[in-house]
């Protein structure tokens, strides 16, 4: 299994608003072939600050959010249990 991150970001320069996103591609080969190829995203929005020495605390306390966000995605997707399964 192959799992390639295309974007992980956590934006904090919004005036009130902080926007979190990441989107992972993970891939199942078995015997050399690709049984399984899926992009999986997951957003968040947070209250933030102006005030960098506010809003970076909060940025980073909302990653682990996000992570759990995807991963609960990626498990609950009966697609990927079943590719996983085999």
């Amino acid at each position: 299994m192959d799992a390639k991150i295309l974007k992980n970001d956590i934006d904090v320069s919004g005036f009130s608003t902080g926007i979190g996103t990441i989107d992972v591609n993970i891939t199942i080969r078995r015997d050399g072939k690709s049984t399984f190829d899926k992009l999986y995203s997951a957003q968040t929005t947070f209250q933030s600050s102006f005030a960098g020495a506010v809003a970076v605390p909060k940025g980073q306390n909302e990653y682990p959010v996000l992570v759990r966000t995807l991963l609960e995605k990626i498990f609950a997707d009966p697609e990927f249990f079943n590719a996983i399964k085999k």
